[in-house]
């Protein structure tokens, strides 16, 4: 919720330095996210991965899990590096017009300090893995109040404008980055990060990719989704139309946040109980945080269609009822299905089966823009937007729903003869080997007694057919 609040706010000092600025935060949205979503997209992948070896009782995986998680985090940093360099030439030689002048300005100190939001949002995630949500919320959220204080006194207390808002971002992410280094490095987390717990397996690094790598292609699918709106906005509805869709996101983000809680909690306990091999405590798990999720999404929306212009006023949005009412309708909408398919796409997360909620992904922004583009030169005012927004939430809410359904109804046979997570512990590795060979015994006996059971029958058979012929 502080997220979510501190992009509102960041917002709103935005705003009042005038629309040219408002417009680059608008537009700056899409890269930024995508900027931070690598850190949180291999902070899940491994946090599902450290999850799943800590519920099959693999400690010592789950620490050189940690290991390859913070490895992989470097390298990326360093591949943002190298793209700064090359981009200067483009950043520095654009038309000197002010919107994207104002857009670059706030966006370099992002890209400078890429590695800061890589590795909090990389380490927020891994505390999780083992039990530990309260440091990285607290961390968080007195990130996003530092934030807070430094916007107006960078923006306009020392003039810098929108690149002091940018400043500020950084300055106040610094914080939690320190923690978490020294919380790490001197030892004072459950999971250790010691360079002896390091050993390079191929099968680690295969599995954070599976749940990091379509996490970061979920988002940039989405960044490209936010942009194409963005056009389609602009070009009904001139410029108000992507401020507006900007507000609206903002808002949403502060709506959705608990189910967002829901879901960042849910995915460790998933890997827990996977790793474990405890099916039927997953699928009443799944219920109840559907059911709690879905009840608390209405009671929020609710409220705010009774709050809406007053949330849309924050932004100096006024004069466009008509409008901000059937955002509100249509968000109500949105908004109730959500639920579905963000727990559900948590809950793959924590399987490691992130490839899947990727291609759901796909399926329901390809279904938007056909619908939109179908639909934009017969409604206007960006209503066709809206209507191709909440069909598509629609869509992707069923095909979750069905899927999950599809696994729980199937895990009990996929994994009775093999284990849900590859383990490198000898003693579990052992305990696992001799199971195999007690179901591979059972097996064999079985099908002994049926061969047996059918020559007994072919015996009979044969005794009764001589003694007809005898007769």
């Amino acid at each position: 919720m502080f997220d979510a609040i501190y992009g509102i706010v960041d917002m709103l000092w935005v705003s009042q330095i005038g629309i040219e600025a408002f417009y680059a935060i608008g537009v700056s949205i899409p890269i930024s996210s995508l900027i931070f979503s690598f850190g949180d997209s291999i902070g899940q992948g491994t946090n599902s991965m450290m999850s799943r070896f800590i519920g099959s009782g693999d400690y010592e995986s789950a620490y050189n899990t940690l290991i390859h998680g913070i490895i992989i985090t470097n390298i990326i940093w360093l591949i943002f590096v190298l793209c700064l360099v090359f981009a200067q030439g483009i950043l520095y030689n654009l038309k000197q017009a002010d919107s994207y002048i104002l857009t670059f300005e706030y966006l370099i100190p992002i890209i400078i300090f890429a590695y800061v939001f890589l590795q909090t949002n990389m380490l927020s995630e891994t505390l999780q893995a083992e039990g530990n949500s309260r440091t990285p919320t607290i961390l968080i959220i007195s990130s996003n109040i530092l934030n807070i204080i430094l916007d107006p006194i960078f923006i306009f207390n020392f003039n810098f404008g929108i690149h002091g808002a940018a400043m500020a971002t950084v300055l106040s992410s610094m914080v939690p980055f320190i923690v978490f280094m020294y919380l790490y490095l001197h030892g004072k987390t459950k999971i250790p990060l010691k360079k002896e717990y390091f050993k390079f397996k191929s099968y680690i690094l295969v599995e954070i990719f599976k749940v990091s790598f379509p996490n970061f292609l979920d988002d940039g699918m989405w960044s490209f989704s936010i942009s194409f709106i963005n056009s389609i906005l602009l070009m009904t509805m001139g410029s108000i139309g992507p401020i507006l869709y900007s507000v609206a996101l903002k808002l949403r983000a502060l709506l959705i946040a608990p189910v967002r809680g829901y879901g960042r909690g849910l995915m460790s306990v998933t890997g827990h109980l996977f790793g474990a091999e405890k099916f039927d405590e997953l699928e009443k798990m799944f219920k109840y945080v559907m059911k709690i999720s879905i009840f608390t999404t209405l009671v929020v929306m609710i409220a705010f269609i009774f709050l809406r212009e007053y949330a849309f006023s924050i932004f100096s949005i006024t004069g466009m009822e008509n409008e901000i009412f059937w955002i509100a309708i249509g968000g109500t909408v949105l908004m109730v299905l959500t639920p579905v398919s963000m727990i559900s796409a948590k809950m793959l997360d924590g399987f490691g089966k992130s490839m899947y909620s990727l291609m759901f992904t796909i399926i329901r922004i390809i279904f938007e823009v056909a619908l939109i583009v179908l639909l934009v030169n017969t409604i206007s005012n960006g209503a066709c937007v809206l209507i191709g927004i909440c069909c598509g939430q629609l869509l992707s809410s069923i095909i979750y729903y069905l899927f999950l359904r599809h696994l729980f109804n199937n895990f009990g046979k996929e994994y009775k003869f093999k284990y849900t997570v590859k383990t490198f512990n000898i003693k579990r590795k052992e305990k696992i080997e001799k199971f195999r060979e007690e179901n591979q015994r059972r097996k064999d006996e079985f099908r002994e007694n049926m061969k047996q059971s059918k020559q007994d029958r072919i015996e009979r058979r044969d005794k009764m057919v001589e003694k007809l012929k005898r007769k």
